[in-house]
C-alpha cells in the first residue's frame, strides 16, 4: 500500500481525451500551410475552445488545398469557404485574418484505431449567429441571446472562472 498524500483527482484532466461530439463557440488561434504526404499541401488549423466546460481545449482541423484527388481539394475549399462565411472574411488573402474571430465547430469524436488513439474530427464550421454551413447542406440554429452554456448538455454556466487577462474574443 502506498501513501497518496492529499492527493485530488478533480485538480487533473486528461487535456488529451477526445471531447465530446457537439458544437463549441471556438477561435481559430493558428494556422500553417505543411506539405502532406502525398505531395499536396494542407492548411493546419488550431482550433480553441473558448466557451463552457472545455473551454481552453484544443481541437486540430487539416484542409487539403493542394490535393491531386479534385475532390478532397473541392472538399476542403468547401470548408474553407464555410470558415471564412463564419466569421466575415469572404477575400482573406492570408489565413491569419480568420484567427481570433469567434465562429462554432461541430464536433465528432473518432474511435480508436491500431495506430492512433481517439480524437476529435471537425465536422462543419458555423458562424455563431447561424450562418449557413454550406458543406453540410443545411442551416444550424444557434442561439447566440442564449446564455453561456457548457458546451455539452447546454447547461448554463455559473460562476465560470475567470483568468484576469482577456482574449481578443472576450468582452
Amino acid at each position: 500500500m502506498a501513501n497518496l498524500g492529499n492527493f485530488n483527482a478533480d485538480e487533473y484532466k486528461d487535456e488529451y481525451a477526445p471531447i465530446p461530439a457537439g458544437k463549441y463557440k471556438a477561435v481559430i488561434t493558428a494556422s500553417e500551410m505543411k506539405p502532406s504526404k502525398s505531395g499536396g499541401e494542407y492548411l493546419a488549423l488550431t482550433v480553441e475552445i473558448i466557451e463552457g466546460a472545455m473551454k481552453g481545449r484544443k481541437v486540430f482541423g487539416n484542409l487539403s488545398l493542394k490535393n491531386a484527388n479534385p475532390d478532397a481539394e473541392k472538399i476542403a475549399k468547401i470548408q474553407l469557404s464555410n470558415i471564412c462565411r463564419a466569421v466575415g472574411i469572404t477575400h482573406p488573402r492570408d489565413s491569419s485574418e480568420l484567427h481570433n474571430k469567434p465562429l462554432v465547430v461541430k464536433l465528432a469524436v473518432k474511435p480508436e484505431t491500431d495506430q492512433y488513439p481517439a480524437g476529435n474530427e471537425v465536422k462543419a464550421w458555423e458562424g455563431v449567429d447561424g450562418t449557413p454551413d454550406m458543406f453540410q447542406g443545411h442551416t444550424h440554429d444557434v442561439d447566440t441571446n442564449a446564455p453561456a452554456s457548457d458546451g455539452v448538455t447546454g447547461t448554463p454556466r455559473v460562476g465560470a472562472p475567470t483568468t484576469g487577462s482577456k482574449k481578443p474574443w472576450e468582452k
